[in-house]
């Protein structure tokens, strides 16, 4: 999934970057909506293993708020929602894409995990009603 998929590359600024083209204004954009809402964010880089590869994590409170997955001119916004949060997202108004990846995915022991892709500035209020939604849960 991620464009960064070698444990032994770290995710440097100017690989991330490149891989992102486009995106690079969103993915910006992101963090500084989340770190300026959520004062108490810690990101944090995890490798997920080869197939997976290397994920931001943007933690509150020890606990993992959402996952940034970088990809080849875009980004994976990743979330993990209990069965309450879901309920409240189905009525924030969010976009059918994003309510469709939601429903379908197959709830667990720690919620839906489900990706969104985020391609532009004009993905990210659907992104930023999900972290609180998830914030609040």
């Amino acid at each position: 999934k991620s464009v960064v998929g070698e444990k032994e590359l770290l995710p440097a600024g100017e690989l991330v970057d490149a891989a992102l083209g486009s995106a690079k204004p969103a993915w910006d954009a992101l963090f500084g909506s989340i770190e300026a809402t959520y004062q108490s964010i810690m990101p944090e880089w995890k490798h997920y293993g080869k197939p997976w590869g290397w994920t931001y994590i943007l933690k509150e409170k020890k606990r993992a708020l959402l996952y940034l997955t970088p990809a080849e001119g875009f980004f994976h916004a990743t979330f993990i929602l209990g069965e309450q949060a879901v309920q409240k997202a189905q009525e924030a108004g969010l976009p059918g894409e994003v309510l469709e990846a939601m429903l379908a995915a197959k709830p667990n022991k720690q919620g839906r995990t489900f990706d969104v892709p985020v391609c532009s500035e004009q993905d990210l209020p659907a992104i930023e009603k999900l972290a609180a939604i998830k914030a609040e849960a």
